[in-house]
């Protein structure tokens, strides 16, 4: 019986990993229309927090529930895991809590974002693709995997060297967050359809 809610519990976390971007892209497209004169080609998300209007909170809601996706797919991850210590699971956990953040405090606080913690997203792909390698034995797995880390990269480039076009910030943020939430996506849902029976 524990084996068998074991089994049923990754299920569900591994569903969770389906959750980030389809339900941060709905949310954050209701909250630019919900706000008048917005624009999201040229603003990030997390400026719609400062609103104070019905956008400011279906922001909240994006961030928040794709935050608790990354973390409940952090504990999958760590339960297929063959680690004792799971560092994939951590990144995960770590980047999930820092979208969790940003629902809660504004932009331009420390807290936003735990002081840029979700930085590790930019290694979380890759190191769980070491860790679940026996799980992940395609072609497509390591190109999607190294087609995430490198958009990661990408962006990161272009915000630190100010190269981020001002009047397609909005639009960046959306496309390299869609690409990075793209592997939770494709990964919970190749795991899924690869074994009826997790062990």
């Amino acid at each position: 019986m524990e084996i068998t809610n074991q089994k049923t519990s990754v299920r569900v976390m591994l569903h969770a990993g389906l959750l980030p971007l389809p339900w941060f892209i709905l949310w954050l497209s209701a909250a630019g229309l919900a706000q008048p004169g917005y624009s999201a080609l040229a603003q990030h998300g997390s400026e719609l927090l400062a609103s104070g209007e019905i956008s400011s909170v279906f922001m909240r809601v994006a961030a928040m529930g794709s935050g608790i996706g990354f973390i409940l797919f952090g504990f999958a991850v760590g339960k297929l895991s063959r680690q004792k210590l799971s560092l994939a699971a951590m990144t995960w956990i770590i980047f999930g809590l820092s979208m969790v953040s940003n629902g809660i405090w504004p932009m331009g606080t420390p807290m936003h974002g735990l002081y840029a913690a979700g930085v590790i997203n930019l290694i979380a792909p890759a190191i769980s693709h070491m860790e679940l390698e026996s799980w992940l034995d395609q072609p497509w797995h390591r190109q999607i995997t190294a087609l995430s880390s490198l958009a990661g990269v990408v962006y990161l480039w272009l915000n630190l060297t100010g190269n981020d076009p001002e009047s397609l910030r909005g639009f960046t943020q959306r496309a390299f967050f869609s690409l990075f939430a793209l592997w939770t996506f494709f990964i919970s849902l190749s795991i899924l359809r690869k074994s009826r029976v997790l062990v």
